[in-house]
């Protein structure tokens, strides 16, 4: 309820920021937030950006985290994101773009 009456319009830059997090543990309950975010929200409660933002950081985790359980919550998180970035994966220069990033 409160992100779409813009109650926490940092939220979601402050679980990406905590997705970084040294801690495992705090890595982790970031990454399952925001899954559960991404289950609760609708396309009208978060923005392209907000988007981005979240997916690049859930894929971070996936590209580089060994860690099972992290790779477990980051897939599921990542596949609840994916219907939020319509826009984004369909943009064939931002397609190429975001994916040739994450390969380097």
């Amino acid at each position: 309820m409160e992100i779409p009456n813009n109650e926490w319009p940092d939220l979601f830059d402050i679980f990406v920021s905590t997705c970084q997090n040294e801690d495992r543990n705090i890595q982790l309950s970031s990454i399952i937030t925001l899954g559960y975010i991404a289950q609760e929200i609708s396309i009208r409660d978060i923005n392209e950006e907000q988007v981005n933002k979240c997916i690049s950081a859930i894929y971070e985790k996936l590209d580089k985290s060994i860690d099972e359980e992290i790779l477990l919550e980051a897939i599921q998180a990542f596949l609840l994101f994916l219907p939020f970035a319509k826009m984004t994966f369909s943009n064939e220069v931002i397609n190429q773009s975001f994916f040739y990033k994450s390969m380097i």
